[in-house]
C-alpha cells in the first residue's frame, strides 16, 4: 500500500474503534498545504501533504477527550497550530524536521523533509531525536498494524490505549533497522 492508502486505512481503523473520530479531524482548510509549504520554505513530504489535503487535524481545545489522540498520547497537529510547532522544532533540530504529531507538553513525532525518516523527540529532555521509522510508509504500516493486531484498544472511558510490549514487537518487525525499537 502507498502512503494515501495507508493513511486512509489508519483512519478507517481509528473510526472503527472510535465512531466520529475522522469527522473530529475536520475538513481540510483551503490552501492548507500551500500555507504550510510557505512556512516550511519548501514542498511538504508526501505524508504531510496528503494529511492536510484530507483533514485539518485535532484542535488544541478538542471538545471530546476520546478524540484527542491520533495515536496514544499524541494528537495530529491542527493546521492552525502547525507553524508554531514547526518553529519550536526548528529551534532545536533545524529546518529539516517537520512536525506531525504532538503531545500536551514538548513531545513530537516529526518527519524529515530530506530523508523521509520519522522520529520522536521531547524538546525538554536534552533535545534528543530518535528515529522510529526510516520512512513515512513504514511509520504508517506500523500504525495500521497496531490497530490490526490489537495493540491499540479503547479503554473503559473510551480513550485510546495500547499495549507497550506488543507495540515494540510490531514496530521491531516492521522497522528492524531502527534502534529505537530494539529491546533493552
Amino acid at each position: 500500500m502507498d502512503i494515501q492508502q495507508l493513511f486512509d486505512r489508519f483512519l478507517a481503523l481509528s473510526e472503527n474503534k472510535r465512531k466520529g473520530y475522522t469527522e473530529s479531524l475536520g475538513l481540510p482548510e483551503p490552501n492548507a498545504t500551500q500555507q504550510l509549504e510557505f512556512v516550511a520554505g519548501s514542498p511538504l513530504p508526501p505524508l504531510l501533504a496528503y494529511i492536510y489535503n484530507k483533514v485539518a487535524g485535532t484542535p488544541r481545545q478538542c471538545k471530546r477527550e476520546d478524540f484527542i489522540d491520533f495515536i496514544p498520547g499524541f494528537r495530529l497537529i491542527h493546521v492552525n497550530d502547525w507553524s508554531a510547532a514547526y518553529e519550536a522544532l526548528k529551534k532545536v533540530h533545524g529546518a529539516d524536521w517537520l512536525p506531525l504529531l504532538r503531545d500536551d507538553e514538548n513531545g513530537y513525532y516529526a518527519i524529515n523533509r530530506t530523508t523521509d525518516e520519522v522520529a520522536i523527540t521531547f524538546l525538554d529532555e536534552f533535545a534528543f531525536i530518535d528515529a522510529v521509522s526510516l520512512n513515512a510508509t513504514n511509520f504508517l504500516q506500523t500504525l495500521v498494524a497496531n490497530y490490526e493486531r490489537k495493540v491499540y484498544s479503547v479503554d473503559r472511558f473510551g480513550l485510546l490505549d495500547y499495549d507497550e510490549r506488543r507495540e515494540g514487537e510490531v514496530a521491531r518487525e516492521i522497522n528492524p533497522d531502527v534502534d529505537y525499537w530494539m529491546e533493552e
